[in-house]
């Protein structure tokens, strides 16, 4: 019980005090990630997915409930950010909402490999 005890003041530090660097090397650490799985064979690719219950649950209003990338405005139903005027496009069925500094992946998205690949899996 001891760890469990010491993890939740070290979750306390980063989320209080540390949060000025804990939330921007979080993102860098996604971005990375996505990078790296870019180059894994889509072959073990597997999904999860996590269920939960809110305490504090509000239904979503009508319309889209994606934000943009950029600026975190809402997206209007054409899938385009009402605040910079972005639009986000769909590749293979999927929808790439990404950060500029990303967008090389849908623009080096493989469709022959994708194929290849079980629909399960993408």
């Amino acid at each position: 019980m001891l760890w469990s005890a010491d993890a939740g003041k070290v979750e306390e530090i980063f989320l209080t005090k540390l949060r000025w660097v804990a939330l921007p090397l979080s993102a860098r650490l996604a971005k990375l990630l996505i990078r790296y799985d870019q180059y894994q064979d889509r072959s073990t690719d597997s999904f999860i997915s996590y269920l939960c219950t809110s305490k504090n649950y509000v239904a979503a209003g009508s319309g889209n409930y994606l934000v943009c990338a950029q600026c975190r405005e809402q997206l209007s139903d054409a899938n385009v950010c009402g605040g910079c005027g972005k639009e986000y496009s769909y590749t293979d069925g999927m929808l790439f909402l990404l950060p500029e500094e990303l967008k090389d992946l849908q623009q080096g998205y493989n469709y022959e490999l994708s194929l290849q690949t079980p629909k399960e899996h993408l």
